[in-house]
């Protein structure tokens, strides 16, 4: 990677700051009626929407690990109340070690599920409108920028 003055340039993984190559990527793609001003917008709706579906992507592996964890307590739920020992004779279990294993994904999923319910309380609804009102002021000024070019 090369940066503005040409010379060769090393960035390392996660280092990449605000006024590292994204910016410099904004700035290769911009269009010749671009303004700097719509650029730097552009990159902070960009960056802002990173963090928010981060988080996002946060709270639904946390969502659907805990239902996947849920899910296999309640087959071995099922197994044991059944009387089912095909499955405890092939993994060499006693039903006592089965129930303990059960017990403990549908723990585990609980504490997911619960984890992912707390993540969507948290969430920064303060950040999504910040990103809303960012892609909107972007939006009114490309639209005025129509306007103003466009032939009377």
């Amino acid at each position: 990677m090369r940066s503005t003055n040409g010379e060769p340039r090393i960035v390392l993984a996660g280092s990449e700051t605000r006024e590292g190559p994204r910016q410099e990527l904004a700035a290769q793609q911009r269009t010749p009626d671009e303004s700097e001003d719509e650029t730097e917008l552009r990159s902070r709706i960009g960056d802002a929407g990173d963090a928010i579906d981060r988080y996002k992507a946060k709270t639904a592996a946390a969502v659907g690990g805990g239902v996947f964890l849920l899910l296999l307590a309640a087959g071995a739920a099922y197994d044991l109340l059944n009387g089912k020992t095909v499955l405890l004779t092939a993994l060499n279990l006693s039903r006592t070690q089965f129930t303990y294993i059960a017990s403990g994904l549908g723990l585990a999923g609980f504490a997911l599920v619960g984890l992912a319910f707390s993540y969507e309380r948290r969430r920064d609804r303060a950040g999504e409108a910040r990103l809303a009102q960012m892609e909107e002021e972007l939006a009114d000024k490309l639209q005025a920028k129509r306007q103003g070019d466009a032939p009377k």
